[in-house]
């Protein structure tokens, strides 16, 4: 930790520091997100602050990295220098991208036990491009995993085929059809009551009829 600003870093924080430090220090210039390093800074540490909850100022940032980097080249200092114990570098992998990124940082020297000394270089290009498409495969991997589910969904919600719809001509000689069926149980209907109905007078003047005869006879006996 780190208590030269009057404020405790722990190790997550800081890496979080240097990884904003590399995602937004190409951001800085004319025309750019950040008019400068310190208002650089001041996102970094809004960032943090929101990330873990540590109120983090722009100046802290600003120390912090400071101290890591000058930390870093002490220890470099030290590891060259034959005879030392070498000594772990707090952060090295962070620090040697965020030195691809920074011009102003000086290249790492490196003295093998010999004495003789060396420039450390950035990865190749062809390590850059194997990971660059390597994270193309993975993200076409998952879009076409997306792009499967998609399907599969769409055809397990696939609605119902809709029923064609009748056309206007259809219609009417439906309905024409219906009104001559109802004209025709209307006649039907009628004709049933017509012929009940003459069924009823014959059967009352039938009994008119045999009561006429009856009263008849009766007389003629009588007589």
């Amino acid at each position: 930790m780190d208590s030269c600003t009057g404020c405790e870093w722990t190790a997550g924080e800081t890496k979080l520091l240097l990884d904003y430090y590399q995602q937004y220090f190409s951001q800085i210039g004319p025309m750019k997100k950040f008019k400068n390093k310190k208002a650089m800074f001041a996102k970094i540490a809004a960032n943090i602050t929101e990330a873990v909850g540590v109120p983090k100022t722009g100046d802290q940032c600003c120390s912090r990295y400071k101290t890591v980097m000058r930390r870093k080249r002490s220890a470099a200092a030290h590891n060259n220098n034959s005879g030392n114990s070498p000594c772990d570098i707090p952060f090295e992998d962070d620090i040697a991208e965020i030195r691809w990124l920074d011009d102003s940082l000086e290249p790492e020297e490196l003295r093998d036990s010999s004495g003789i000394v060396s420039i450390k270089r950035p990865p190749s290009q062809a390590s850059t491009s194997r990971s660059s498409t390597s994270q193309a495969s993975r993200s076409q991997e998952l879009t076409s995993q997306g792009s499967t589910s998609q399907e599969l969904t769409s055809k397990t919600k696939e609605p119902e085929p809709k029923k064609p719809k009748l056309s206007a001509s259809r219609m009417l000689e439906m309905n024409h059809f219906f009104d001559e069926m109802s004209e025709i149980q209307e006649e039907k209907k009628n004709e049933l009551n017509a012929r009940m109905k003459e069924e009823s007078v014959m059967k009352r003047g039938k009994n008119r009829w045999s009561a006429f005869g009856k009263k008849k006879q009766n007389s003629m006996k009588e007589k």
